[in-house]
């Protein structure tokens, strides 16, 4: 069975669920994580932004890492 993924998408996704665990490491929760600029955007603030780059690169490798196994067999 053949299937075609997203690795960028899917990674960021679970990358984006897995940041949730680091909560505790914020003297705000989960709500000092993030800043909004004077338009109104949103972001990750840079020690959140740090932690998912580490998660996403992580997700990224095993991902790709899966699909190099898949087509081996």
């Amino acid at each position: 069975m053949n299937a075609n993924i997203n690795v960028t998408e899917l990674a960021c996704s679970l990358a984006e669920r897995d940041l949730e665990d680091y909560t505790d490491e914020f003297e705000g929760g989960a709500d000092s994580m993030y800043q909004t600029d004077e338009y109104g955007n949103v972001s990750y603030v840079d020690k959140a932004q740090d932690i998912f780059n580490e998660l996403n690169d992580y997700w990224e490798e095993q991902i790709m890492q899966c699909q190099v196994i898949n087509k081996i067999k």
